[in-house]
């Protein structure tokens, strides 16, 4: 399929060019329950085209022609659709490739877009000979479409690798690539191999995610591959082998630099979260020591990491280290954007191949734009672990900038909706910055993140005590410079690093007294005194207010408060809040608690009980939103014993979520049949389906009565039958006696449901759903009005009374 790729230079016009679109007329909102009047349309059957035709309110169809450049330009495709025909010589698999789509339906085929316009993403799709009808939801107004037949069974995409740069020809390093079977059956026995795969031997290859490999018919898997910098050609090229039991099936040639020590450079590590290769960019401090400071830079939407690593001047005692947020607009640093940076951060300091000296009590935040966001979202939720943090241009939350949900009047089901996004909304958690180090940088004149949300955050922050460091640039636009020193101002500024001079994290994360607050366990359960190990009520913040007084004899007792947690584990050092002596006796909610005897307590009637294990109900981070179950190891299963018809949307599915994860997250999600269904108890396994399509839901624990049934045309909650067509529950189930891991299960009762459920975004930032979510026919229409019931189990895995 190499041939493929060339095609997109030799020939003149590869695009397709006449097309029917039609807007949409609703606004752009980051929501689990989006409005779209044509899907309400489609929930009904198939749409016909058709220039001038009415389709819905005063919305029609018009023609459009493409541009010399292939792309079709027009506000409608602002969040509105293209409708293309082509013409397939014969019937069989080909390859898809739209730049500017947020999804397609090849004949009512849904498949993931590619928003951002990358051009990667080349999706293998079944077509019929003679017309077929390609619908693009678009949503930057450019779409760009190229169609053509598959003529291998797979290749490799070498636009989309992760690599890292080579320093030392003899170290072991992975890379990623993605493969994409052209064919409409599995493809096993599959291998990646460089010169030196061959003599590593399989064991250790399998270990760092890079032995044989299997793809499901039609699909894109990012895949591992490991080489040494001696296998890169004089000419920085690195030759990749794809091979099925030992035949070839495609090769290609990847660049690979050389860097010095002292270069800025790319490294990678596997991720814990999927098993997929991540890169971070990386300024070295020039003069390496064990007192430098390490400065953990995020980037901004559409900057490459390494590119926010080259934006840096170099600095004598400072480590500049950029994550990735996944990808260039990734997941705003929130959801595995958020985990991204953690990972990163461990990667370079603690496992990384590339260990870089430095003082882990002189890690620093800061970020440009959305990477400013980020400083705030990963400063508010890891403050202990940080000396100082620095937004640039950052927006505090969706709710303030970028298109967050906004409801009136919430209903039940909307509240919990809106509990569940609640970690995007920064500012409720500002108060864990309330004795942190801040500096704000925003250009007075920027007309892409208005300056008000720097002064937002700035009086936010002055109401809690805490006056930071602000500087606004006169004049300034978004990305800028000044003076003739190396590095971008907006991002290299001196007022950053004269406060990181000053700033360290110590064993005391407060001076005299503790105030912390967390929206759910699953984003950050605790602190070093205490962790929150249940809440009362998921996702609605939970705090801990401790301060400490003279007990006698130079000791010194804790009094505190809590709201809304209900499982409590104390494990503190001596010299948590600043003291050298304290006494192992707790004042907890007006309960003397004596820690020398006891370290973990649960609430009951109202006091304090003192319990030798962890919870056997919900432990932390298994409340919350439903795309927090996409990791650890993350397995979808797909159901096979439906009708034909059902068990083709299954697999769709299926595939649909992968092509989606990796495109966004630059992930892989494991897929398998239920018949082949095997995955360890620590892992999430997210069954598609239903109790009678997928053969592995039916056999699910019944823990005294399910809450939530879903089977073919019939849909169950708390015991009685929900009437009616388009019914799709999305709920999530403890997964072992421990409730270590979870059952995701995204139900469907019929065709109508299957339509609705597809288009849920589970991969989107700045949205989420609760423990249970189902979803009605009106979705479309109504948006979270049209959401049947959406809520909160307890913590016995219950609905609550």
């Amino acid at each position: 399929m190499i041939a493929f790729v060339a095609a997109l230079l030799t020939v003149a016009n590869p695009y397709l060019t006449s097309a029917l679109v039609i807007p949409l007329g609703v606004p752009a909102v980051r929501t689990p329950a989006p409005i779209d009047p044509l899907l309400a349309k489609m929930l009904h059957g198939p749409i016909q085209p058709a220039a001038g035709k009415v389709e819905f309110g005063d919305k029609s169809w018009k023609s459009l022609t493409a541009g010399k450049d292939g792309f079709f330009e027009d506000s409608a495709l602002e969040g509105g659709y293209a409708a293309i025909t082509y013409e397939a010589p014969k019937a069989g698999v080909y390859v898809l490739t739209a730049e500017g789509d947020s999804l397609v339906y090849v004949n009512g085929e849904i498949h993931a877009g590619d928003p951002y316009g990358y051009g990667y993403l080349h999706n293998p799709v079944n077509l019929r000979k003679g017309p077929n009808q390609l619908l693009f939801l678009c949503g930057r107004g450019r779409l760009r479409v190229h169609v053509e037949e598959a003529t291998a069974t797979a290749f490799m995409e070498p636009k989309d690798v992760t690599v890292p740069d080579v320093l030392d020809d003899k170290v072991l390093m992975a890379g990623a690539i993605p493969v994409i079977n052209a064919t409409d059956k599995p493809l096993t026995g599959l291998t990646l191999e460089s010169p030196s795969q061959p003599q590593i031997g399989i064991a250790q290859a399998t270990g760092m995610n890079a032995g044989a490999f299997d793809i499901q018919p039609r699909m894109t898997l990012k895949r591992a591959f490991i080489f040494r910098g001696s296998d890169v050609s004089q000419g920085g090229e690195l030759k990749v082998v794809l091979k099925q039991r030992g035949k070839v099936l495609a090769s290609t040639l990847i660049p690979i630099r050389h860097k010095k020590p002292l270069d800025v450079r790319k490294n990678t590590f596997l991720s814990q979260t999927d098993g997929s290769v991540q890169y971070y960019g990386v300024r070295p401090a020039t003069k390496p020591s064990e007192t430098n400071g390490l400065v953990v830079s995020l980037h901004g939407a559409g900057v490459e990491a390494i590119g926010q690593a080259e934006a840096y001047g170099p600095h004598e005692d400072y480590t500049i280290l950029c994550p990735t947020n996944r990808r260039p607009f990734g997941f705003d640093w929130e959801l595995w954007g958020r985990l991204n940076a953690v990972e990163t951060v461990i990667s370079a300091t603690v496992n990384g191949d590339a260990r870089y000296p430095g003082d882990l009590s002189r890690i620093y935040l800061t970020g440009h734009s959305m990477g400013g966001h980020g400083t705030w979202q990963l400063g508010v939720f890891f403050p202990e672990f940080l000396a100082a943090i620095a937004p640039s241009a950052g927006w505090l939350s969706f709710g303030s900038y970028a298109g967050g949900l906004k409801i009136d009047n919430p209903n039940a089901n909307e509240k919990a909706i809106l509990e569940a996004m609640s970690p995007s909304n920064t500012e409720l958690y500002l108060s864990n910055l309330k004795e942190k180090p801040v500096s704000i940088l925003h250009g007075g004149a920027d007309d892409n993140v208005p300056v008000s949300e720097a002064r937002t955050g700035r009086k936010l922050l002055q109401a809690l005590g805490n006056n930071p460091d602000y500087h606004e640039e006169p004049g300034a636009g978004h990305w800028w410079s000044t003076g003739t020193e190396p590095g971008a101002r907006c991002v290299d500024w001196p007022g950053f690093f004269k406060m990181f001079d000053k700033a360290r994290t110590t064993d005391s994360w407060f001076k005299d007294s503790l105030d912390f607050v967390t929206p759910s366990p699953e984003v950050n359960a605790g602190t070093m005194f205490a962790i929150i190990e249940l809440q009362q009520h998921p996702f609605r913040p939970s705090r801990l207010r401790l301060t400490t007084r003279p007990s006698g004899q130079g000791k010194y007792e804790v009094f505190g408060t809590t709201e809304n947690i209900e499982a409590i584990e104390f494990y503190g050092t001596p010299k948590v809040l600043g003291k050298e002596k304290l006494s192992p006796i707790v004042e907890l909610d007006g309960q003397r608690l004596n820690l020398q005897k006891e370290s973990r307590f649960k609430k009951k009637k109202g006091r304090w009980i003192a319990t030798d294990t962890p919870s056997q109900m919900q432990l932390h981070g298994l409340h919350g939103s439903l795309t927090a179950f996409y990791s650890p190891g993350m397995t979808i299963c797909y159901g096979t014993h439906g009708s034909t018809a059902q068990n083709a949307w299954m697999l769709n599915y299926a595939r649909l979520l992968s092509e989606q994860f990796y495109y966004r997250g630059n992930g892989r999600l494991k897929i398998a049949p239920d018949a082949d269904f095997v995955a360890p108890d620590e892992t999430n396994v997210i069954l598609i389906g239903n109790a009678e399509t997928n053969s592995v839901w039916r056999k699910l624990p019944e823990r005294g009565g399910e809450p939530i049934g879903v089977l073919t045309r019939k849909l169950f909650f708390d015991s009685k039958q929900i009437q009616g067509r388009g019914l799709a529950g999305f709920y999530v189930r403890p997964r072992g006696c421990d409730a270590s891991s979870a059952w995701v299960l995204l139900g469907v009762t019929d065709a109508m449901s299957q339509k609705i459920a597809e288009r849920i975004p589970l991969f989107l930032s700045g949205t989420a759903l609760p423990d249970y979510t189902i979803f009605g026919p009106d979705v479309p229409v109504k948006g979270t009005k049209g959401i049947i019931k959406a809520g909160w189990f307890d913590n016995d895995w219950k609905l609550p009374k």
